[in-house]
This record gives C-alpha cells, sequence and structure tokens, in this order.
C-alpha cells in the first residue's frame, strides 16, 4: 500500500466530472414533461456529461501512472501485473457486482423476455469487456443499453491492459505516449474528417450489427481505441509531476497560468460548442475533435494538482472533495434515482412545470447523494480494504536496488485521494 500524501485537487476534480454526469442525466430524467420540447438553451447549461467523461478518463490516466509507474514490470511482469489487477479490481468491482446485480433484477421484473443474446449481454458486463469489441443489443450500444453508465468501466479496464502492457514493454511511457498521441491523433482527426465507419461492415458484430453513425458512437465515445488518448494525456501529465518535480518547480509561476488558462478554454470550448452545434464536427455529442482538445486541456490543469493556485484551493473545497471520494457510486447508482419524482411527461414544456423539474432535480440529488455516501462507507471502503488485506505484503526494495527506470527521478510523495 502506497504512503504518499494525496493531492486533494485531483479528488475535486472527479467531483466535478461526476456533477457534470449527473446533471446532464438529470436534465432529462427529472423533467415533468417531454422533455425534448425545453427551450434548445436550456441544454446549453446541463449538457456536460461529454466533458465529464472525457475528464474521467483523462484523470484515470494520472491516477494510474501516478500510482503504478513505479511497480518493478521489467523485472517481475507477472507478479506485478497481477498485483496491479487485483488492486484495480477490489477498487472497482465490489459496488460494480451490486449495480449489475440490480441492473439484472431490473430487467428480470420490467422485461417478458430477456432471452438468450441478454445472457451474454450480461456476461459480457460481468467481465467488463462489452466496449471492446462494436456489440449492440436490444438496438442499443453499451452506452445506451440496460447496465447504463457501466459501459465506461469496460473502457477503464481495457486501457488498464494497454498500460499494463506498455509497462512491461519498455518502461519509456514518455515515449511511447508522445509517439502515440501523434500518429493516433493525426489518424483520427482525418479519419473523422473525411473516412465513414460504416465501411467496416456489419458482419462483426455477433449480436446485433452496428450501422450508419452507431459506428462512430462506438468508436469515438464508447470505446478504449479512442479513448485510450484521454488516458495517454493525463498519463503524461502524471509522469511528469511524478519524475520531473524538480523541472516543473522551476515554472510554478506559468503552471499556475497554464491550469487557469485550460480550465477558462473547457468553458469556451464547450460555449463555442454549443453555438456552432450545427456544424458535426465543432458540435458537443461525440465529438471526437472536442473531447481531444478537452483531455489536453484537462491535463494542462492536472499538472499544476500538486502546487498552490486559486483553482486548487477550490477544487480542494470540502464539497467538491466529498463530492469526488463518493463519485464512483454517484456515478453507478444515479440513474435508478430520478423515477422517484413527479412526473407529468405527456405534457410539453411550460414554465409553470418548469418549479417542479427544480423540486425533481434537487430531490434526485440530495437522495442519490445520500444514497452514494452510504455506499461509499459501507461497501466500497470495506470490501476493498477486505480484499486488499488478502494481498501479501509487498518486499521491502533493497539497498542500492533501483525498482524505477534510471531516468525517474525526484518523485514527489503525493497521491489522489480517490484512487
Amino acid at each position: 500500500m502506497s504512503t504518499r500524501v494525496q493531492i486533494d485537487p485531483l479528488t475535486g476534480l472527479r467531483g466535478i466530472a461526476a456533477f457534470c454526469v449527473v446533471v446532464t442525466h438529470y436534465a432529462v430524467w427529472c423533467a415533468p414533461y417531454q422533455w425534448n420540447t425545453a427551450p434548445p438553451q436550456f441544454f446549453w447549461f446541463t449538457a456536460l456529461s461529454d466533458a465529464g467523461m472525457t475528464l474521467f478518463f483523462t484523470l484515470s490516466g494520472f491516477v494510474i501512472t501516478y500510482n503504478y509507474f513505479n511497480f518493478d514490470w521489467r523485472a517481475a511482469p507477472i507478479s506485478s501485473f497481477l498485483r496491479f489487477a487485483f488492486l484495480r479490481f477490489s477498487r472497482l468491482y465490489p459496488v460494480l457486482l451490486l449495480f449489475l446485480a440490480l441492473c439484472i433484477f431490473n430487467a428480470r421484473y420490467s422485461s417478458s423476455d430477456p432471452g438468450g443474446p441478454y445472457r451474454l449481454w450480461t456476461l459480457l458486463h460481468v467481465f467488463s469487456v462489452d466496449t471492446w469489441v462494436p456489440l449492440k443489443y436490444a438496438g442499443n450500444l453499451p452506452i445506451h443499453g440496460g447496465f447504463s453508465v457501466s459501459w465506461s468501466i469496460s473502457t477503464e479496464f481495457a486501457m488498464y491492459f494497454m498500460f499494463a502492457g506498455v509497462m512491461i514493454v519498455t518502461a519509456r511511457l514518455w515515449r511511447l505516449v508522445a509517439a502515440a498521441l501523434l500518429a493516433f491523433a493525426a489518424v483520427v482527426l482525418v479519419w473523422s474528417a473525411f473516412g465513414s465507419l460504416s465501411a467496416f461492415g456489419d458482419a462483426i458484430s455477433p449480436i446485433q450489427p452496428l450501422k450508419g453513425s452507431d459506428w462512430a458512437e462506438w468508436f469515438f465515445y464508447c470505446s478504449p481505441y479512442f479513448r485510450i488518448i484521454d488516458f495517454a494525456l493525463g498519463a503524461g501529465a502524471g509522469w511528469v509531476v511524478t519524475y520531473r518535480s524538480q523541472a516543473l518547480e522551476r515554472y510554478k509561476p506559468w503552471l499556475g497560468m497554464l491550469a487557469a488558462g485550460s480550465a477558462v478554454a473547457v468553458i469556451l470550448l464547450h460555449i463555442e460548442a454549443m453555438i456552432l452545434r450545427d456544424i458535426p464536427i465543432l458540435s458537443v455529442g461525440h465529438s471526437p475533435v472536442t473531447q481531444l482538445l478537452q483531455a489536453l486541456f484537462f491535463s494542462g490543469i492536472m499538472l499544476n494538482g500538486a502546487g498552490k493556485s486559486r483553482l486548487n484551493t477550490w477544487l480542494s473545497s470540502t464539497p467538491l472533495m466529498n463530492l469526488g471520494m463518493i463519485s464512483y457510486s454517484l456515478y453507478l447508482f444515479h440513474p435508478y434515482v430520478p423515477h422517484l419524482g413527479l412526473y407529468i411527461t405527456d405534457k410539453p414544456f411550460s414554465w409553470g412545470l418548469f418549479p417542479f423539474f427544480i423540486l425533481n432535480f434537487l430531490f434526485a440529488w440530495t437522495l442519490t447523494i445520500a444514497f452514494a455516501w452510504g455506499l461509499y462507507h459501507l461497501v466500497e471502503v470495506k470490501a476493498q480494504s477486505a480484499l486488499r488485506r488478502l494481498l501479501p505484503k509487498r518486499r521491502p526494495i533493497p539497498v542500492g536496488v533501483q525498482a524505477r527506470p534510471a531516468f525517474a527521478t525526484a518523485l514527489v510523495p503525493v497521491m489522489p485521494r480517490a484512487l
């Protein structure tokens, strides 16, 4: 177990990411009217889930690199991988299995015939591999299917395997990250501007075929093969903060300006995408260009995560820290709460119904926070502690033995709170 001090602003960022996702969903799910009849401007301020998911994946790259880069990947690859996999399993799976059980229970009693394909769909989610290949069930991609938000855990696990593979093959993560980002970003930008993912055909989908825009939504939004760029940008920032702290110290004032500028750029990017929403390549809603820029700006904020600035003071505030601490349970279980509110969904939007939306939203948000808080303390913390006690303690590194690559120096003793 690590004894590093926590980086509080990163926990605050997790809280913001969870807030963005929940606000976007609750703007639709808490509506006591036909949500698509609301004024378009209403969604300009609530369509934040794309940014929230990009922040989650970028932050994941930072955290994973920050905490697991110095495992003895080259000399003991198998034991390092098994330990890494078990640590991530103990962090994510206790609550995930509870969530999947609730989804299965809900599907069993809300559908007259789940059928054989549903069993396969369930199995894919249990093993968290549902986004690894282009699949649909009941006409839905994993992001829209009966298991809802659990799709992102599948993408996370795929990127964990990619990280471990990179670490076993080469410890020079920064070289591979730089080359991969340049090559892959160039291919994706050309592809998104001039290509069509539907050219791959429908035959490779074993449950239901993907057609037209399904391919772009799966590849650019759900799949780990594009999201690995978000992860890699966060990983690069994590490596720099961990192993180049002395160099960062020289540029401390500039890092604060970079973080503040990146935060402003994220906001401006969202505003621009909203205004230019009719232009596909700039529109919010699974735009690959928007996602890449968001991840780049988020990594700029993370570079100054251990510094002192007004932005970091705000990110370390008690409300954001508490929200970040329970963000995983909040993210997984928030879809099940809004249905307890007051609904008149057969009516079009009117300002007379808007107060009921506010009441629904506040009720759902309060109940979700309370439920996530309980899950965090009663399931997440206890299950993770119990599982990690099963791990043998890591043997102390003998004096004079270099456990990290030769270039990895000046290790900063800091660690995010929410791993």
